[in-house]
């Protein structure tokens, strides 16, 4: 819990600086983003210890009850469609080329810093490869580019940015410093 409130309170000036530059009349997507967030941490730290198998190095449980109550959340915050939180089938690809590209060099210059370095061989599992390859990334996106990204949208438009054709606003960045300090 003290680790949310600190990452919080890094993200309180962007936050409180989206809020003087919107002035938004209702304040329920701040708090609801603050809970949701507050209560994804809790509950992949509190379910951590919980083991389905035997030999589990992955934290099973943990994800995927933040995943269930993302989606539970998503369905029952009241005056939010779930298309604000970005759960639809609607791909809007417009303008991302550039920036595909770009992450796939990225993605293949690390795959082969990673086998390089010899670590490859070592870390490589069934239960890795499953894991990696599911839950973190659904309930992640989820979380953070889904339900708090789209909950600060609604309130926090002004100003918007624009990066290799792509426009964004402060919630990317917001919901960005946040995933990278919780997992820092």
């Amino acid at each position: 819990l003290t680790e949310s409130l600190i990452q919080l309170l890094v993200t309180a000036p962007l936050l409180a600086w989206g809020y003087a530059q919107n002035k938004p009349s209702d304040l329920r997507p701040f708090l609801f983003f603050i809970l949701v967030y507050i209560i994804a941490a809790i509950l992949v730290q509190q379910f951590a210890a919980v083991t389905l198998f035997p030999h589990q190095h992955w934290n099973w449980t943990g994800k995927a009850a933040a995943l269930l109550f993302g989606l539970v959340a998503a369905l029952v915050l009241t005056g939010f469609k779930p298309a604000t939180y970005g759960l639809t089938t609607r791909v809007q690809w417009d303008g991302t080329g550039t920036l595909l590209l770009v992450c796939g060099i990225y993605f293949i210059i690390r795959i082969g810093l990673y086998i390089k370095s010899g670590e490859a061989t070592s870390a490589i599992n069934t239960e890795s490869l499953i894991y990696q390859a599911t839950l973190p990334g659904i309930q992640e996106e989820i979380i953070f580019r889904g339900i708090l990204m789209g909950l600060l949208a609604t309130v926090l438009k002004n100003p918007s940015f624009e990066f290799l054709h792509v426009s964004f606003s402060w919630p990317v960045i917001i919901t960005s410093l946040l995933f990278g300090l919780a997992h820092g």
